[in-house]
């Protein structure tokens, strides 16, 4: 009863292509939270650099005035402090909650029912609560992730393998390998797509990263599955049909949890 009353109990549906947990959702009583944000460099203050990515989850009981943070990230694992701190998007401010980094898995920081004030929680409500990781080469912070209490939870980030019979299924068509120029340069036949995208910087722009983990808003690859006024060229799939949103969101969904290979 007290795990439940603390928001720390979750239903999870595992699958043989996902045996560590395919679907999850939490199980939360009415006076606790639980608010997901993708961590990137770009929302540093100034803006950082870096292929680093990562997510956290804040559950905030607003009755006890507690806050339990969990933050995997990857590409920053000679972080030296990762924190949660008080301050709205474009701006910084001072450190709520310290947490702890994982003794086994050093992509994880988190601290359990951390005592904050009620004016805390209402900075919470009000989306001033940032986490910002801390590294030697960014000592005032790599990577960030803005903590919107009003946003609705985001839709749940879709496999690479699941993606690669929806939202990527025709690309292969055109994106053969192989050739001297677009879009035969680039081999987006199944087996190659992740090497092909992720992290790889864009031939039309290569300011952007085709896949940016943790980023999609800044990722090429969504810009121009959606048709982008910036984009340089055609929107993606050449010709259309073009895909719906809600498959695009799942590319985006995927993007944000770190762009993995699975």
């Amino acid at each position: 009863m007290t795990a439940l009353l603390e928001g720390k109990l979750y239903v999870i549906a595992t699958s043989a292509a996902n045996p560590a947990g395919e679907l999850r959702g939490q199980i939360t009583p009415a006076n606790v939270k639980v608010t997901f944000a993708a961590l990137a460099g770009s929302q540093e203050v100034p803006p950082v650099t870096i292929a680093a990515s990562g997510m956290a989850a804040a559950t905030v009981d607003a009755l006890a005035n507690t806050v339990t943070v969990h933050v995997n990230a990857t590409g920053v694992n000679d972080a030296t402090a990762a924190e949660m701190d008080t301050a709205a998007a474009g701006a910084t401010g001072p450190k709520l909650v310290a947490l702890t980094k994982d003794n086994v898995n050093a992509g994880h920081w988190s601290t359990e029912l951390a005592g904050v004030s009620a004016a805390d929680v209402g900075n919470y409500t009000a989306n001033k609560w940032y986490v910002n990781v801390v590294t030697p080469a960014d000592p005032n912070g790599a990577l960030r992730g803005q903590i919107d209490a009003t946003a609705a939870p985001p839709p749940a980030a879709a496999t690479l393998t699941q993606l690669k019979t929806t939202a990527f299924a025709v690309c292969a068509s055109c994106h053969t390998g192989g050739g001297a120029a677009l879009p035969s340069s680039m081999d987006l036949h199944p087996a190659q797509i992740y090497a092909s995208i992720v992290g790889v910087a864009s031939v039309e722009q290569p300011a952007l990263k085709r896949v940016a983990p943790g980023d999609a808003a800044n990722s090429y690859v969504v810009q121009k599955l959606e048709g982008a006024a910036t984009i340089t060229g055609a929107r993606m799939p050449f010709g259309g049909p073009y895909l719906d949103q809600a498959t695009i969101d799942q590319v985006k969904a995927w993007i944000n949890a770190g762009a993995q290979n699975n």
